[in-house]
């Protein structure tokens, strides 16, 4: 479990799916090239994938699309089922065309050719940055529905004042009217 820390991003944590050392290695390379510090788990079967989205908690997914006994494929649908927003990169050499095209309309965030790694820090960066982007416009839609309840019960509440006040005024001059009277 390769942990590597060098500049510009806080540790990412990476959950590698594949089942090749070399190619983990490989691709962690690029990360180390391009200065971003990192965590990583790598895992090659279901279940320790499954474990790992648990308990490693991590921040992105890089997988290769097809190892003997669990598959690409599957992960991305496992982790789609339990999280919609943890960015999924495919890191493959048998990736094609409309391979990559069902993969991102799937949900995977980009896909990589392992022959040319060189895009890879660039796809982490901007998923990263995305998933960021997300939350905090989620956050910020959230807050603005909290507020526009805010200002609807402000609204409701002057309103209630307002009828109130209209239903009580004439019991008060009454009482003024009244007290004009009282020798009577």
């Amino acid at each position: 479990m390769p942990n590597r820390q060098i500049r510009s991003l806080p540790t990412i944590r990476v959950l590698q799916v594949e089942d090749n050392q070399r190619d983990a290695e490989l691709v962690l390379a690029e990360l180390d090239g391009d200065g971003i510090a990192y965590e990583a788990q790598r895992v090659d079967d279901e279940l320790r994938f499954v474990d790992a989205l648990r308990e490693f908690k991590p921040h992105i997914v890089l997988s290769d699309l097809s190892m003997p006994g669990f598959s690409g494929r599957h992960a991305l649908e496992l982790l789609r089922q339990q999280d919609e927003d943890l960015p999924f990169i495919f890191v493959s050499s048998t990736l094609g065309e409309e391979a990559a095209i069902d993969a991102l309309r799937n949900g995977a965030t980009d896909y990589i050719l392992k022959e040319n790694p060189a895009r890879l820090a660039s796809a982490v960066r901007r998923a990263l940055a995305e998933v960021e982007a997300r939350k905090a416009r989620r956050r910020a839609e959230t807050e603005l529905v909290r507020a526009q309840r805010f200002e609807s019960l402000a609204m409701l509440a002057g309103g209630l004042s307002h009828d109130l006040r209209n239903l009580l005024q004439p019991l008060l001059l009454a009482g003024d009217s009244l007290q004009d009277y009282q020798d009577d």
